[in-house]
């Protein structure tokens, strides 16, 4: 069922009575003096343009709903926030226990050092081969110079060769070793920086500021990086969110802003469209919208709202609200005919500005009583 308000614009022009001869009296997009010969406290009825509005309902919601998980696996030594608290970004959360990453980069650091003496001890084995093949290596050239010449025996020869030979293989096994030596060295300062990293996630710090929403861990319990731990929300970033019918999508696009009644706190603020969902939800046939809206410290999620569309024009009649009279469920304007003061019933219809439409019991240009109560 559309639910309809009326928004009120001035369409003609109205003559206003007022109390003293020489003050004003301001409605509404309206501000004139009006002349003395008027008679005191009457307003003459007329119509005015109004502008039908369909009212989206929908629920007030932060922009972001982040869920807080573990990045490893541990168990939780301490909870630091509760429900409604706010966080600023990087606020310590949660303390995941620690124990088992600090015995593990510890090892990992024994490790590394023993890395960094190997390395050390090949160097000198590196040094101490080079050593033997610089002598070995012109030594079996001088006995091959010597044999061509048969001046040096083949066993003389054969001996200088498996000198050289053993020296060449003892210098390329150590230079191999060094280069096992730096990459074992290497691994273990990237494990040392992932255990760094580790031992980070172990503190759960806030990713932005927020305010907890709702806890779902307690000391103990273990935590994992599929297992929610904290729910937060952007207490101060909200946004609305309705459902606008197929029919009147077309008149909804990004950047458009719109008035928004919240019915709790009688306000109506403004919004401005930042989605609008590509498909129409099939069970409803309407459209989810979002609409960023102003910050406001009495705003809070889930509360009720609704977005007003502009749908049409109408001219109405329109009275002031003091004129109007309340017995009860009863509804009477004092009209002023021939001098002499009538009672009239008449039926309202929505309020808005200080104005009310008067749906039965007036016409055009009959003059009422403003504060008919008043003698």
């Amino acid at each position: 069922m559309i639910k309809i308000i009326r928004l009120l614009h001035q369409k003609v022009i109205v003559n206003l009575a007022f109390l003293a001869a020489a003050s004003f009296l301001s409605w509404p997009g309206l501000a004139q003096s009006v002349s003395a010969t008027q008679e005191p406290g009457v307003f003459e009825a007329q119509k005015f343009e109004v502008v039908n509005y369909y009212q989206a309902v929908g629920t007030i919601r932060p922009r972001q709903e982040p869920v807080i998980s573990a990045q490893v696996q541990a168990r939780v030594l301490e909870v630091l926030v509760a429900p409604g608290d706010m966080v600023e970004a990087g606020d310590l959360l949660i303390r995941l226990e620690q124990d088992e990453f600090k015995s593990r980069l510890k090892q990992a650091r024994l490790d590394l050092e023993g890395a960094k003496a190997s390395i050390q001890r090949i160097r000198r084995e590196i040094d101490a081969a080079g050593a033997l093949l610089d002598e070995a290596g012109p030594q079996f050239e001088r006995m091959q110079r010597l044999h061509s010449r048969d001046v040096a025996t083949r066993q003389e020869l054969d001996r200088a060769a498996s000198e050289y030979f053993q020296a060449r293989a003892g210098h390329e096994q150590a230079l191999m070793s060094l280069q096992e030596a730096a990459s074992s060295r290497d691994a273990l300062q990237e494990k040392i920086n992932e255990l760094m990293v580790v031992l980070d996630y172990t503190r759960i710090r806030a990713p932005a500021g927020a305010q907890v929403v709702r806890t779902m861990a307690d000391p103990g319990d273990l935590a994992a990086p599929d297992r929610p731990l904290l729910k937060l929300q952007t207490r101060h970033l909200l946004r609305l969110e309705a459902r606008v019918p197929e029919r009147l999508i077309s008149r909804v696009s990004p950047g458009d802003v719109f008035e928004i009644q919240v019915d709790a706190l009688d306000i109506k603020i403004s919004g401005r469209v930042s989605e609008i969902d590509p498909a129409a939800e099939v069970d409803s046939r309407s459209f989810l919208i979002k609409l960023c809206i102003e910050d406001s410290p009495d705003l809070y999620p889930g509360m009720f709202a609704r977005m007003l569309i502009p749908v049409e024009t109408e001219e109405v009649l329109m009275i002031p609200e003091e004129a109007v009279r309340r017995i009860g469920q009863l509804e009477t304007v004092q009209i002023l005919r021939d001098g002499r003061r009538q009672t009239r019933h008449v039926r309202l219809g929505p309020e808005h500005n200080g104005r009310v439409q008067v749906l039965s019991g007036l016409s055009v240009q009959d003059r009422v009583v403003l504060n008919p109560s008043i003698p």
